[in-house]
C-alpha cells in the first residue's frame, strides 16, 4: 500500500522514475517542486515521515508567502477538467479565482499524511483540511480526510467525505480514476458494515467489483459480510 501511494504520486505528476530523479539530484541538478513532492511521498512510503515533512515544508512556506496578499480564491488542480471546474466556481468576492498546479496541495497532503505516521493526528487534520480546501474536487485528498475521521469512528463525517470523494473521482486523472473511485466506495462500504447495513454494504462492494473485478479488498469485505450473516443465523 505504501509503495503504491508513492507510485500514484509519480503517475499523477507524469514525472520520470524516482531512480532517474535521484541520479539528477546526485549530479547537482535542483529538483523542481513537482519532483520534490515525489521524493517526499517516497520518503513517506518508506517509513521516513520526518524526511517527507522536511522536504515539503519549503514548498508550503513559499506558496503561503505567494498568496498572503492574493485577493483571489486560489485552487490547485491536477487535470484540465478540474481546472475548468474551479474557474467556474464563484470566488469569495468579486476578485475571482486563480488555479495553480498540483504541487502545493500535494505538499499539504503529504505533510498531513506524514504527521499521521508520527502519531500527530490533530496536526495532520489541519493540513489535510487545507489540502481539501485548496483542491475541493481532488478525490485522493478528500478520501484521506475521510480516513482520518474513520480512524476515530466518526462515521457520519467519514461517510459524507467518502461520498464526496466518489463524486470527485469523475475529475481524477485517467490513470487514477478507477483506483480513487474504488477507494471511496470501499470506504462507504466499510462504514455501512459498521452501521449494521449489511445489504447496503454488499451492494456497494459488488459495485466495486463491477468497477474493478480484481479488487481483492472488496472481495474480502464481501466474504466478511457472508460470515456476519452466518453468525446472525445461529
Amino acid at each position: 500500500m505504501r509503495k503504491s501511494l508513492a507510485l500514484l504520486i509519480a503517475l499523477l505528476f507524469g514525472l520520470q522514475s524516482t531512480s532517474s530523479l535521484a541520479a539528477d539530484k546526485a549530479a547537482g541538478r535542483v529538483a523542481t517542486e513537482d519532483e520534490t513532492v515525489v521524493f517526499a511521498m517516497v520518503f513517506a512510503s518508506q517509513g521516513k515521515p520526518d524526511w517527507a515533512i522536511k522536504s515539503v515544508e519549503p514548498i508550503i512556506a513559499a506558496h503561503d508567502k505567494i498568496i498572503a496578499d492574493e485577493k483571489r480564491q486560489v485552487y490547485g488542480a491536477r487535470t484540465q477538467t478540474e481546472t475548468l471546474v474551479y474557474l467556474m466556481m464563484p470566488g469569495p468576492n468579486k476578485e475571482g479565482v486563480v488555479v495553480m498546479g498540483p504541487s502545493w496541495g500535494a505538499a499539504l497532503y503529504i505533510k498531513g499524511y506524514a504527521l499521521i505516521d508520527l502519531q500527530r493526528g490533530d496536526e495532520a487534520r489541519t493540513f489535510l483540511e487545507r489540502a481539501v480546501a485548496m483542491s475541493p474536487y481532488n478525490a485522493q485528498f478528500i478520501a484521506e480526510l475521510a480516513e482520518w475521521h474513520k480512524a476515530r469512528n466518526e462515521w457520519e463525517e467519514a461517510l459524507a467525505l467518502f461520498q464526496r470523494a466518489q463524486e470527485a473521482s469523475e475529475f481524477s486523472p485517467d490513470n487514477s480514476k478507477v483506483s480513487e473511485k474504488g477507494r471511496a466506495m470501499r470506504g462507504i462500504g466499510f462504514i455501512q458494515i459498521e452501521q449494521g447495513k449489511l445489504s447496503e454494504a454488499e451492494t456497494t462492494f459488488n459495485k466495486c467489483l463491477e468497477l474493478d473485478p480484481n479488487d481483492g479488498r472488496a472481495k474480502n469485505e464481501l466474504a466478511y459480510i457472508q460470515q456476519q450473516r452466518a453468525k446472525q443465523m445461529h
